[in-house]
């Protein structure tokens, strides 16, 4: 209940009606830092919002059943007017990562409509955490047998935030994931990085707080994933990465060169 009218419980009453409309006037009318409190008091544990492949579309085995989540606010949209929606979910925003589970759907995640306002995930979202699945470019895993234009597709769907007002407040994190231990093992791990680090620059000469993260994935029997920091390599020259790309593709493929069998 605030200000005595119950948004929780809609009536089809004109009185009740009335009582809502002058609930919005009035809260529309308080400072925008107090409206921000109240806000923050609807969303007292505001979850991170998880894009999954299900929800985007993406075609399922028929013997896995299709599951989109349902996503509610603290409150009952129907009697609230469309400015206070859209503060509400650009305050539940700055509290919580958009984690996209495949950079493949990035694009249609961020046209989600995830709060059911009737606007886009991509005019809110100022946390956004994306997925690279290099271990899924082919079934063996071997980086030099995926094709240049899958990772030319890469970085083309990360380029797609581009295209987003207000970039230089966006706090993006970016993860490589491998089966390698570290990035200098992996020779796709590797050429990911040189087919999106144009990209990654381009975040960060328009000020975006962008991470980048090399994340192991385990194997049935390994331990538990592991997070690299490799963000540095993008802020080097491009001759210089290119440099250092090159020794560590040599390393790479020299530790998984089978040894000669001896005559």
């Amino acid at each position: 209940m605030i200000y005595g009218v119950a948004i929780s419980k809609p009536h089809q009453g004109a009185m009740l009606r009335a009582q809502q409309a002058k609930f919005n006037a009035r809260f529309i009318a308080l400072p925008r830092e107090l409206r921000e409190l109240v806000y923050n008091f609807v969303h007292d544990t505001p979850c991170d919002i998880t894009i999954t492949r299900q929800e985007v579309g993406v075609p399922l085995p028929r013997s896995q059943k299709r599951v989109v989540p349902k996503r509610t606010f603290n409150f009952e949209r129907n009697w609230l007017e469309e400015t206070i929606l859209y503060e509400l979910a650009q305050a539940y925003c700055q509290r919580t990562a958009f984690i996209v589970l495949d950079v493949r759907d990035l694009e249609k995640a961020l046209e989600l409509d995830v709060f059911g306002i009737g606007s886009p995930a991509f005019d809110f979202v100022r946390h956004i955490q994306v997925d690279i699945r290099t271990h899924c470019f082919d079934s063996e895993g071997n980086g030099n047998r995926t094709p240049d234009s899958t990772l030319e597709n890469t970085a083309r769907m990360l380029g797609f935030l581009h295209r987003m007002q207000g970039l230089e407040d966006l706090q993006l994190t970016i993860r490589i994931r491998t089966y390698k231990a570290r990035i200098y093992a992996s020779v796709i791990g590797l050429r990911t990085m040189d087919a999106i680090w144009s990209v990654v620059q381009g975040f960060q000469l328009r000020a975006c707080n962008v991470t980048v993260y090399h994340l192991s994935v385990p194997w049935i029997h390994s331990p538990g994933f592991a997070l690299e920091d490799v963000t540095s390599n993008f802020e080097c020259s491009y001759p210089e990465w290119t440099v250092t790309k090159k020794s560590f593709i040599t390393y790479s493929q020299q530790i998984h060169r089978k040894p000669q069998a001896s005559s």
